[in-house]
């Protein structure tokens, strides 16, 4: 029986047929998609983006509670039903593990680490072997151990979204896990970093070693609470707490202190996830098993990631260089692609769109 699915990826090939693929994330309020193209040359472009707005309760804290509603709302993407698709699966159902994997003599590296996952995948709650999709990295290799940092989760789950998608009139459906998929995309090798992704209720902070999610936790914080907060403060309109999110947000020179303060209290679960991860990686077990260097930077990107301010305070809080991640930057010649799109906006098609260049890369 099958129990592991390795991850791999290859460079393109310039004799390879054109690929076509719909990225899709469901979050609480809409379903976001893009359409993305490689040639057979290997350049990747964007043909179509857009967003479907959710009726209230079909999607709450990332769990469909209402699949036949859902199906209705993602037949106007049915014009796209001959394309591959590829939906991200929640960070919810999303396991990350690291294990130092010890090394006995005549027995294959390979098999032990196999081994040493399949064991790790028992203790896991209401998880069976039969039914674990894991992808994992070698981390570190000594003469008695291999450090391997992986991602895991239930083939079932994926299986609920396929069936979905299928009754939605879609054909060729894969899924894969968010958090990987972003690492994937941004990833070079390079650093280690924090990814911030903020999200309408909840917010995923993880942290990402090359091209791999080394740990990853979700605190209840998202946009709406901030816009929630700034409401309750001011007495304004939702229209007109939005404004003041972009146009000042959580800078220091907001006029309104008692608001400033607020937000900062908002937003203490996150700057204190992040300060725990900086924390660990800072201990010299972790550092010298992994052995990639010191925290580069925060990546911030998601609904909430625009808020005015948020960057700065980041590093105020952190001391780690913060930057936002726009993943239209990938593709250069955009601007002759698709239409014009709000800077702010792009942040949100990063699941979408790392999801889709997942399936593109894993297929050519």
């Amino acid at each position: 029986m099958k129990i592991l699915d390795w991850f791999f990826s290859s460079s393109p090939q310039s004799q390879q047929p054109e690929r076509v693929v719909l990225g899709i994330t469901i979050t609480n309020d809409r379903v976001l998609w893009a359409r993305l193209v490689m040639n057979n040359g290997g350049t990747l472009s964007i043909q179509g983006h857009g967003r479907i707005a959710l009726p209230a309760g079909v999607v709450v804290g990332g769990s469909i509670q209402n699949p036949h509603e859902l199906v209705r709302a993602l037949l106007p993407l049915r014009v796209h039903h001959l394309v591959p698709v590829a939906c991200a699966l929640p960070a919810h159902y999303t396991q990350v593990f690291k294990l130092s994997v010890p090394l006995e003599v005549g027995r294959d590296a390979e098999q032990s680490i196999q081994t040493a996952i399949t064991d790790y995948i028992m203790h896991v709650p209401e998880m069976v072997p039969e039914d674990a999709v894991c992808e994992y990295e070698i981390m570190h290799n000594s003469e008695t151990h291999i450090s391997v940092h992986g991602t895991l989760y239930a083939r079932s789950r994926a299986d609920a979204y396929r069936l979905l998608l299928g009754q939605a009139g879609f054909r060729e459906i894969e899924t894969y896990s968010l958090p990987a998929s972003l690492a994937h995309m941004h990833g070079d090798g390079a650093g280690p970093y924090i990814m911030l992704d903020i999200g309408v209720t909840e917010t995923h902070i993880a942290l990402v070693v090359g091209t791999r999610v080394a740990f990853i936790k979700t605190v209840p914080v998202g946009e709406e609470n901030l816009l929630n907060t700034i409401q309750s403060y001011v007495h304004v309109s939702p229209e007109e707490a939005r404004k003041i999110y972009k146009r000042y947000g959580i800078m220091h020179t907001h006029r309104e202190s008692a608001l400033r303060g607020a937000l900062h209290k908002a937003l203490v679960p996150i700057t204190d996830t992040i300060q725990s991860i900086i924390d660990t990686w800072q201990d010299s077990t972790y550092t010298h098993q992994t052995e990639r260097g010191t925290l580069s930077e925060i990546v911030v990107l998601g609904e909430g990631a625009h808020m005015k301010g948020l960057l700065d305070y980041l590093y105020r809080t952190s001391r780690l260089g913060a930057r936002h991640i726009n993943v239209w930057r990938l593709f250069p010649e955009i601007q002759d692609l698709i239409p014009e799109v709000d800077w702010y906006d792009a942040l949100r098609f990063a699941p979408a769109i790392a999801v889709a260049l997942e399936k593109i890369r894993k297929n050519v």
